[in-house]
């Protein structure tokens, strides 16, 4: 399953949208779904590539973290682009089982802040990567990997979050 936290951005005046989203706060909605309709909307839909990471964790430590996601059901919490949106709250899950990850709530927290995070704190388990219909072919045509050799370790090699420049405003 996946669990998203996100707020419904609605129409509107952009500055009002504006002032929402980084002073006032939005409405904020937590959403659990099942893993291949999200991973079907941003693969085939959006033609994103998903990175998949696997966890290192206990039986135990996966008990606490879904008993843990499953009593946000129904909590709206307010949303802020740049102190609690989806990212803080992934690296806030996580935490609850590693103290080491609260180092990385810092002044914006970003998806690659978490992935460095995960990788310093060695919770990685393991790391496999899902492509959209096409995008190999079209990373072939251009020369880059041979269509054969298209996979997580090649395109962890090609695109290493842990090489990817620090994006947060606070390092």
């Amino acid at each position: 399953h996946t669990f998203s936290f996100f707020a419904e951005l609605g129409g509107g005046n952009p500055l009002t949208l504006f002032y929402q989203s980084m002073v006032s706060g939005m409405d904020g909605q937590f959403m659990v779904r099942p893993y291949w309709r999200d991973l079907q909307r941003y693969s085939e839909v959006e033609e994103r590539e998903v990175w998949d990471y696997e966890l290192k964790l206990s039986p135990e430590e996966l008990s606490l973290l879904k008993l843990a996601l499953w009593e946000l059901n129904g909590v709206r919490p307010t949303y802020l682009f740049h102190s609690f949106n989806c990212a803080t709250l992934t690296l806030y899950a996580i935490g609850i089982n590693d103290d080491g990850m609260k180092d990385y709530d810092i002044l914006f927290v970003s998806p690659l802040d978490i992935v460095k995070g995960i990788h310093v704190e060695n919770k990685v388990a393991k790391t496999a990567v899902q492509l959209p219909p096409g995008v190999g072919a079209i990373i072939a045509e251009r020369g880059a990997v041979a269509l054969k050799d298209l996979d997580s370790e090649t395109l962890l090699s090609v695109k290493d979050p842990m090489r990817i420049p620090q994006d947060s405003l606070v390092t």
